[in-house]
């Protein structure tokens, strides 16, 4: 069974960076800074930079550490591949 099979439908969009960095700590203490609260982890599909094409194409199967911050803004940190650093992100999830 893939990874992909397990997936819920839809992607978390990326909206906003807000911070990154090469240390999943500093990033998690720049959200806590913020006073985000913790929601949930789950591996969810994550839109990749660039021109929408397809699910398959534009999103990538990543662990996604999901907050919530005071007024609703959604919010997550996520590495999309090896190469990227972690990031702190506003998001919406689009089904």
């Amino acid at each position: 069974m893939s990874i992909d099979s397990n997936l819920r439908d839809g992607e978390a969009t990326l909206v906003e960076k807000i911070f990154e960095d090469d240390s999943f700590n500093v990033v998690v203490q720049r959200a806590l800074d913020k006073e985000l609260t913790f929601g949930k982890l789950r591996i969810d599909r994550v839109t990749k930079d660039g021109l929408w094409k397809s699910t398959e194409e534009s999103t990538t199967p990543s662990a996604v550490l999901y907050f919530k911050s005071g007024n609703g803004h959604d919010h997550l940190i996520v590495q999309r591949s090896e190469d990227e650093k972690y990031g702190l992100f506003k998001y919406k999830w689009t089904p």
